[in-house]
């Protein structure tokens, strides 16, 4: 016989799975893009499973297709997209399906997040504005990200130990180590997770039981020194980045410097968002753009973002400041869920701030408004302190009346409807508009693969400049004997040229 809990469980994970598939599944038509066409002409041919995981750690300091981002060492994701090309190689459907999957894993794991704060209705309904939320289709569809979904995973699964850590009293060290090793996990997938590591080290030091009143006939907390656990992959990490970046050995024009102004930061942090924020729930999504170069051209409405922006803006600036003075003088006893309020905002003004710092100062503002991944995280965060919020609220018994909650529930249903209708249209186009290219890519395919052992067969495409080798870099790969065209820009030339460049001629391979 199935529990209570185990049914409602069930029937939930099936309605969310529903609605992410239809409003994803037209996304399965989808061919590579941005970042990851980059990524794949880079390591094209390469079949050694070995090299592209653990091989390619280094891979934002060694790519010599459009290169950049340096200064980052994520290896957990080159590894996740090493081990894809390894096993779906050109096939996009099974590319997109990961992606798919991991955001259902990601919604999911919130759901059971916010059934531990003992949600029910308001658990699925959260759940379901995150599964179809409009702003966070780049991060769903855009195969070069999918290790930021691990990320979000492994983050989710830490909390969720914290959880179980904290509220047990600190007495559980099975589950802080288990946290402590996902949060190593997370460091190495995104450089987010110090900085939130951190944050969560110094949040058990805050809240451990030897601060308040002893826990009466109660098993023993843990030392409270146990919270410096959690600084340890802080500390990997940075020994394993220090010592990766220096073996590279990059010379001084390659060091990032740009102005910094506390005012202009404090600005765009107060900006971006209320941007996310704003297009979390007021966006909706026109056009894809043209060019597999770019992500999503996700367009607003004019007529709603114009007047509604500076409000949100306004409403952010003013909110944020009083919300935190209103917790520093709270008594720290008035709520057992304020802890937990105070931990999200935390890392999701540590996160705004990270990207504000290392992405947006260094380029400009207009570059918040191209990421519209970011809002993915930030409405993460967003649907994890509601939860605490009503929580909250149950716990003091201030419950909003029935009718009126059955018409709020009412207004989130229509509005989920809404967005995934939006996001299934969207998916659609950006099939349509693929579908060209799908076509000549298994063309192309096909007959590379049925004359490549031909004497003297060569498939050759005029290069076009972009997404190719630095002069130095071309160098050394002509000493080691392998040809750029060889090594796979060829292939997604194809991409940017269209059929009308693509010359088949038979030469020498010299």
């Amino acid at each position: 016989m199935l529990t209570t809990e185990l049914r409602f469980r069930l029937i939930a994970f099936g309605v969310l799975a529903a609605l992410v598939w239809f409003a994803y599944g037209p996304s399965l038509s989808h061919v590579a893009r941005s970042d990851q066409i980059a990524y794949l002409a880079d390591i094209h041919g390469e079949d050694s499973l070995m090299k592209l995981t653990l091989g390619s750690s280094s891979f934002t300091r060694t790519r010599h297709f459009s290169p950049g981002d340096f200064l980052l060492y994520r290896p957990v994701i080159y590894w996740i997209l090493g081990f894809e090309y390894w096993l779906w190689g050109y096939h996009f459907e099974a590319w997109q399906l990961v992606g798919i999957l991991l955001h259902l894993g990601v919604v999911w794991t919130v759901f059971c997040i916010l059934r531990k704060f003992q949600l029910r209705r308001a658990a699925f309904a959260l759940s379901a504005c995150l599964a179809v939320l409009t702003a966070g289709i780049e991060l769903v569809t855009w195969h070069h990200l999918h290790g930021y979904l691990i990320f979000l995973l492994f983050f989710l699964g830490s909390f969720f130990g914290l959880f179980d850590h904290v509220e047990s009293g600190q007495t559980r060290g099975t589950s802080l180590l288990l946290v402590a090793f996902l949060l190593f996990a997370a460091c190495l997938t995104h450089e987010l997770g110090c900085l939130w590591a951190i944050i969560f080290a110094a949040f058990l030091w805050l809240t451990h039981p030897s601060i308040h009143a002893p826990l009466a006939k109660k098993p023993a907390a843990l030392p409270r020194s146990t919270a410096f656990l959690l600084l340890v992959p802080v500390l990997l990490y940075a020994i394993l980045s220090f010592y990766d970046y220096h073996r590279h050995a990059f010379s001084p024009q390659n060091e990032v410097s740009f102005h910094f102004s506390w005012i202009e930061f404090g600005i765009n942090y107060l900006k971006s968002l209320a941007w996310w924020i704003c297009m979390g729930i007021f966006s909706v999504p026109s056009e894809w753009t043209s060019s597999p170069l770019e992500g999503t051209k996700f367009i607003p409405s004019a007529i709603v973002l114009r007047p509604l922006f500076p409000l949100v803006f306004a409403a952010v600036a003013v909110v944020i400041p009083y919300w935190i003075f209103r917790q520093i003088r709270a008594s720290p006893q008035s709520s057992p869920w304020k802890k937990w309020r105070i931990l999200i905002i935390l890392l999701l003004g540590a996160y705004v701030a990270l990207l504000d710092f290392g992405r947006f100062m260094p380029r400009s503002l207009g570059y918040i408004f191209r990421n519209l991944n970011c809002a993915y995280f930030v409405w993460l965060l967003l649907v994890l302190f509601a939860g605490c919020w009503l929580t909250e609220m149950k716990t003091r018994r201030k419950c909003i009346r029935y009718p009126i909650q059955n018409a709020i529930y009412g207004i989130i249903a229509l509005w989920i409807v809404w967005n995934a209708f939006q996001l299934r249209e969207l998916n659609q186009k950006r099939a349509q508009m693929d579908r060209p290219l799908r076509e000549m890519l298994s063309q192309t395919s096909s007959l590379v693969a049925a004359h490549h052992a031909d004497p003297g067969f060569c498939f050759y495409v005029p290069p076009l400049g972009i997404f190719e080798p630095t002069q130095g870099l071309a160098k050394t790969r002509r000493s080691t004997g392998k040809s750029v065209h060889a090594r796979g820009a060829y292939f997604f030339t194809i991409l940017f040229r269209g059929s009308s460049a693509i010359h088949l001629e038979r030469k020498p391979l010299g």
